[in-house]
């Protein structure tokens, strides 16, 4: 029998711009009963499962390569596709190539073909094409001939778009509210782009949501750039994505933004002691002179009024929450109140208190006033004049704020002072007898002897009372 000699195909592979990559392994048809072999390409990538389809049919044999767009959203396929003889890989045979889809340019062939500028797709997939393998992907059924013999296999080229880098926020925000409690605030644009080399600005589609959903702020820009906020803390999570060239890339992470809205500072003014005959044995009805419980914001926007919340350390009532008076009982009664209230949770202060003395006889002033025995614990009688014989016998002080009082010549004969400030307080000529002086704070006190209490270490009354 005579023996012919076997002949080999060859195609040249992609030489990718702006990709490093190795285009290797081969495609052959099934053998022929001839003495030469089929053509086979050359330096094509492996057969890869995925993005070679017509319709719903996968092409086999499928090669792919890729090529990372530039920032014109472009891929340049630089080295045209060859093929060699069987067994001689220096000899090449004629190469053709067809689009699978119909208007798709054609790819380079041969050994010195032209680049090739394949665009990212900004169309959606024809019917019957799925989205997965249509983006940016151009598919070819490319033929090598040598003389009877042919291989053909389905070259898959892919301008794949820059991956969308995760979001770049300005940091937190920090804003003061307007009169309505809310507050305008712009930043620097949360930003994103593509790519971490070419850094393609202006493709990333951004948008932020709040969190939670129902806290009404409001933004003409999906606060990328700013809103409007209300008071206390909202939470941004801000996304970017891809949907500018036709290829939606993967989504990065959420980025997150916090904007805290404070309220305007508040201004609280309360009542002076105030001081009333009981006329029953419930104690006395007072209308606070000379002003009521008022809350002011006064911010760069104006000023805005708030209704303060008050409290009692002993049984009351009022019918306006003891912002203008109520009905105390014989005793002293502290009233605390705090500005602004409910409609401001990031104002909780500030604090203010004040106390309401019901006594069972009639007095015009604390100096002098007949005090015996009452409840007074915990009363703010910081600075008041108690001097001139005020009787504060057997009265119980407890907790009781008399820094700066002025206790000259009172009469606080077995009285409780359990744990009474007494900074300042002036207590020369004071009747002490049976008085219960128990982690009282003396500091610059001026005992009722005429010592001064920091005279001595640690400062102290005792032993001068």
């Amino acid at each position: 029998m005579r023996r012919f000699p076997r002949l080999r195909v060859l195609v040249t592979g992609f030489a990718l711009i702006g990709l490093t990559a190795v285009l290797a392994g081969t495609a052959s048809g099934p053998a022929h009963a001839t003495t030469t072999g089929a053509p086979v390409f050359n330096n094509l990538p492996p057969k890869s499962q995925t993005s070679c389809y017509a319709g719903q049919v996968q092409l086999q044999p499928c090669q792919v390569v890729l090529v990372p767009a530039d920032t014109s959203d472009t891929a340049k396929f630089s080295t045209g596709i060859t093929a060699h003889r069987y067994g001689f890989p220096n000899v090449l045979v004629p190469v053709t190539c067809k689009p699978l889809l119909l208007g798709d340019p054609q790819p380079p062939i041969g050994l010195n073909a032209a680049p090739v500028y394949l665009p990212t797709r900004v169309s959606p997939p024809p019917v019957g094409v799925p989205s997965t393998s249509w983006w940016g992907t151009y598919q070819y059924s490319c033929t090598a001939t040598d003389g009877s013999q042919s291989t053909t296999v389905t070259v898959s080229l892919t301008a794949q778009d820059q991956a969308t880098n995760k979001p770049a926020t300005p940091g937190s925000q920090n804003a003061t509210a307007d009169t309505s409690d809310t507050a305008t605030v712009t930043y620097p644009a949360v930003t994103s782009s593509e790519g971490s080399v070419k850094n393609e600005v202006g493709e990333a589609v951004l948008s932020c949501g709040i969190s939670p959903l129902s806290n009404g702020a409001t933004s003409d820009n999906q606060f990328v750039s700013g809103g409007t906020f209300p008071l206390g803390v909202t939470n941004l999570y801000c996304t970017a994505t891809d949907t500018t060239d036709g290829q939606p890339g993967p989504v990065p992470p959420n980025q997150y933004l916090k904007v805290t809205v404070a309220d305007q500072p508040a201004t609280l003014t309360v009542p002076l002691t105030q001081l009333a005959q009981a006329t029953s044995s419930s104690g006395a009805t007072v209308t606070y002179a000379p002003d009521p419980v008022t809350a002011t914001e006064i911010g760069a926007t104006g000023t805005e009024a708030d209704t303060p919340l008050c409290s009692t350390d002993k049984v009351a009532s009022s019918a306006d929450g003891f912002i203008s008076g109520g009905t105390f009982p014989v005793g002293g009664t502290t009233v605390t109140c705090a500005a602004p209230v409910n409609d401001d949770p990031t104002n909780p202060g500030p604090y203010q208190a004040f106390t309401v003395i019901i006594t069972n006889t009639p007095c015009t002033t604390l100096a002098g006033c007949n005090l015996h025995g009452l409840d007074l614990s915990n009363a703010i009688l910081a600075g008041a004049d108690l001097s001139s014989g005020t009787d504060l016998s057997n009265a119980n002080l407890n907790k009781a704020n008399l820094s700066g009082a002025n206790l000259s010549y009172a009469n606080l004969s077995g009285a409780n002072l359990n744990r009474v400030d007494l900074t300042g307080a002036n207590l020369y000529g004071a009747i002490t007898t049976g008085a219960n002086f128990n982690m009282v704070t003396w500091s610059n006190t001026t005992c009722p002897d005429g010592f001064n209490s920091s005279a001595s270490t640690p400062e102290t009354c005792v032993g001068h009372l």
